[in-house]
């Protein structure tokens, strides 16, 4: 019976339907487009070749801004924002990497702070959420101080602000009241900044959710939604499905069928042969090339930029980026160093991914120790001068150095 339960769900899991009701449009009306997509033809180039800029941004190490890692990292027309788990903060960097300010949550608890956080960029407003109470929501202008509360639905996972008066929310699995949703629930709520759902996007049943060790790995796509580039609309994209959907306040506004090689996918009947039926751990742990989500999607300018995730602790060319108007695809990791990226190997050995879009460029972020190392043994002496001051007045325990990249256009 569990094999069962856990078939039905997994069944209705990923097959998306043109559902919405008020609020939400239907995506019966999107642009889709098939993108057929083999990372073994990937091209690359060295870093003159494929970027028309690169900029270094260094984030200033005071005792005030100094942090951990980036959790999260979203750029605006002024300002880097970073979120650190390890010291729950939530930090704002002028573009040039000065540091601005910290939001001010200190009322509310620091660590009673969720470290995901939404912008609305057209109200320059950050917004969080409580752990101790994940419906409700904290808004803060740009200058860190606290302006006024929210609310969302509890089983909200993720969410993104698209307006003044829309709140996406992606549902997380865990926070399901059953009960509550009868026999039907939806992975995207379109809800006011009090928490009301106006429409709704993607069913599935929630009779057949799954407990234990399936739930955790089923129940979380921490990045389900990104920043698409483009002011009130965000990227959505779903486990077990290599769809992208551009999503607005009126719904889908477009998507992208992504379709890999049969080698690289996961089988047509993945979803509703009975015999992968609860063992989406063990078939994927024995085929590790097959991708089983995209993470890390991003639009800038014609490209679509995606990783690809699966059980294959190295697999190559998982970081891509496909050009919708040539048709060719870039793998960043066959990108190589030369002097415009001050010979540093942004992105072999897995060092760098692409953490966030302004949807003119994209960004990576190096933490210090990296670079520090890396001077230490392949020192070349040549470096722009903002990594040469950075070098001369910091340690391996600076904060990281975000890095601006803006791809040539018709590759």
């Amino acid at each position: 019976m569990k094999k069962l339960s856990f078939f039905l769900f997994i069944q209705l899991l990923v097959v998306l339907t043109n559902t919405s009701s008020g609020q939400g449009g239907t995506s019966n009306m999107a642009k889709i487009t098939k993108l057929r997509i083999d990372p073994t033809y990937a091209r690359g180039g060295s870093a003159a070749d494929v970027f028309e800029e690169v900029e270094f941004i260094p984030l200033e190490t005071t005792d005030k801004s100094l942090f951990g890692q980036i959790t999260q990292l979203e750029v605006t027309n002024d300002y880097i924002i970073v979120s650190d788990i390890e010291t729950r903060s939530i930090l704002l960097f002028n573009k040039n990497g000065k540091f601005h300010c910290k939001l001010n949550y200190e009322r509310f608890g620091r660590n009673k702070i969720d470290p995901g956080f939404s912008v609305d960029r057209d109200r320059k407003e950050i917004v969080v959420r409580l752990y101790s109470d994940f419906q409700r929501l904290l808004y803060f202008n740009f200058n860190g101080e606290f302006i006024r509360e929210g609310r969302i639905p509890r089983e909200t996972n993720t969410f993104n602000v698209l307006d003044e008066r829309t709140v996406l929310c992606n549902t997380s699995l865990f926070g399901v009241n059953v009960p509550a949703v009868r026999d039907t629930g939806y992975f995207i709520k379109y809800a006011t900044p009090k928490g009301t759902v106006g429409g709704v996007l993607f069913p599935f049943n929630v009779k057949y959710i799954p407990s234990g060790a399936e739930l955790s790995f089923n129940g979380l796509h921490d990045d389900a939604l990104t920043y698409s580039g483009v002011k009130g609309s965000c990227l959505f994209t779903n486990m077990y499905d290599y769809t992208v959907r551009q999503l607005d306040k009126d719904g889908v506004r477009s998507e992208f069928q992504i379709v890999l090689p049969a080698t690289r996918s996961l089988p047509d009947s993945f979803l509703t042969a009975q015999i992968y039926a609860g063992k989406s751990f063990s078939y994927l742990q024995e085929n590790e090339e097959r991708v089983y989500k995209l993470t890390n999607v991003y639009t800038v300018g014609d490209y679509l930029l995606f990783r690809m995730m699966s059980y294959k602790f190295k697999m190559k060319d998982k970081d891509l980026a496909y050009n919708m108007k040539t048709k060719n695809l870039i793998s960043w990791e066959k990108v190589t160093a030369d002097s415009v990226s001050c010979n540093l190997p942004i992105f072999q050995g897995g060092i760098a991914s692409v953490r966030a879009s302004d949807g003119n460029s994209f960004y990576v972020s190096i933490p210090a120790f990296i670079l520090f190392a890396y001077k230490k043994e392949k020192d070349t002496g040549i470096y722009h001068p903002v990594l040469q001051e950075f070098f001369a007045k910091n340690n391996s325990r600076a904060n990281p150095v975000i890095i601006r990249l803006k791809p040539m256009r018709n590759l």
